[in-house]
Parts: C-alpha cells; sequence; structure tokens
C-alpha cells in the first residue's frame, strides 16, 4: 500500500471461531504492537496477549461470563485496567474456555496497568493518515448491511478481502470491530485485520473503502491505544 502499511509486523491473524470476540481480539492485538514497539513500560517483547482472558472478563463486567455475548470497547478496556492482561501461556486462546473462569495463576501472572485509555482518532483521511503514520495502529467499528454482511461471512468479500459499500438508504444489521494496519490513499483504502483466521480473505486482512469507514452511520469508535503506565 503506498501510504502506510504494518500488517508484514503483525502474527497471523487470530480467528474467533464462532465466538463474538471480535472486539477482545483487535483489542489485543492493539496490545501486542505496543509491547512489541516498547511503549508499554516493563513488559518485554514477545508478549501474547491472551485473547480469551480478556473476553472473559469484559463479559464478566456485563454478567454475561456464562454467554457468547459481544462487549463493548470500554467494556474490554474496563476488564484490562481491572485484571490486566496474561500472556497465552497462563490462559490459552481456545474456544473451549470461553465459559471457564481463568485460573488462578493467570490472574496472578496478568500485567496489570493504570490509566490504560483510548484516545480518539479523527474520523477523516488527516486523522487517519496520521495516525498510522505514525506507525499506530488503531481500533474501529463497522457496521454491515445486508448487501455486504453474508458476503462478509462467506460469499465474495471472504474471498476477495475487498468489502463493498453498501447500497444508499440500507439499514445496518449488525456491527464488527477491527484493527486497521495500512492505508492506499490512490486506491482509497483502509487495511485492516479482521478475526476470522488467515484463510480469510487476503491472508485475514480486509480492505476497506475509505468513504465507508468515514460515513459517520457506518464507520465510528476509531479509537488508539494511549500508552500505560505499568502497575
Amino acid at each position: 500500500m503506498n501510504n502506510a502499511n504494518l500488517s508484514s509486523r503483525f502474527p497471523p491473524i487470530h480467528s474467533q471461531r464462532g465466538l463474538l470476540s471480535c472486539v477482545a481480539i483487535a483489542f489485543c492485538d492493539a496490545v501486542w504492537w505496543e509491547v512489541e514497539r516498547g511503549r508499554v513500560p516493563g513488559v518485554q517483547t514477545g508478549f501474547r496477549p491472551s485473547v480469551q482472558f480478556v473476553y472473559y472478563n469484559a463479559r464478566k463486567l456485563n454478567g454475561e461470563q456464562n454467554s457468547n455475548a459481544p462487549v463493548t470497547p470500554s467494556t474490554a478496556m474496563e476488564a484490562i485496567n481491572q485484571w490486566g492482561v496474561c500472556d497465552v501461556q497462563w490462559w490459552p486462546n481456545e474456544t473451549r474456555l470461553y465459559r471457564e473462569r481463568p485460573s488462578d495463576e493467570a490472574y496472578e501472572q496478568a500485567v496489570k496497568f493504570e490509566d490504560w485509555r483510548f484516545e480518539v482518532v479523527p474520523q477523516t483521511l488527516d486523522g487517519i493518515r496520521g495516525c498510522l503514520q505514525s506507525e499506530t495502529p488503531f481500533f474501529f467499528c463497522i457496521r454491515f448491511c445486508r448487501s455486504n454482511s453474508w458476503s462478509f461471512e462467506g460469499g465474495k468479500i471472504s474471498k476477495t478481502g475487498v468489502l463493498t459499500v453498501p447500497e444508499s438508504g440500507e439499514t445496518p444489521t449488525r456491527n464488527h470491530a477491527m484493527l486497521a494496519v495500512g492505508l492506499d490513499e490512490e486506491h482509497r483504502l483502509v487495511q485492516a485485520r479482521n478475526s476470522y483466521g488467515p484463510e480469510w480473505g487476503a491472508e485475514g486482512h480486509v480492505f476497506i473503502p475509505l468513504d465507508y469507514l468515514l460515513h459517520p452511520e457506518l464507520g465510528y469508535a476509531l479509537w488508539k491505544l494511549a500508552p500505560p503506565r505499568r502497575r
């Protein structure tokens, strides 16, 4: 991509495997990046955030730890600030564990932080460009409509990784969270890490028309992680 492309510097794409854990996956990808860039005090590179640990604790805050339920970005942030994040060594990213409380050892080994928070990324081309050119991926949510939702799951979009813009006047049907890792201004595309595994789309990535992400009713919650303090 012409302007920014961080995708090759990330590990392989995670898969939700039927869980509604896209927020936790995008969040953990962002945490991983901040650690690898040396922006998290006291945490060595090679740290692998446990998606299941974050997903369980975020649902716990909502009283839905026994359900395959979606969580909001703000709830995931609250969970991390309360319980921290453990490495997959202590609580693996296995779907079968999603209803199980993480082990006491996982909570003991979790890296604890203070004041880890989001900073808003302006929902403009300049905002997106500035964030990615500073080598900071950003979290975002988009809304799907009937004309592209099924294709994203198992149709053409899932094969090509190129998201189509909904037809004018369509009503959104569902939301999805991802992490933006690239920008191609010439073709007006934003590259993002999806959470359906590396076999989906373009090696797990999706290319989103810039106008889609900038649309106030289709794109929202463009946030980046602000460096925390270690507790």
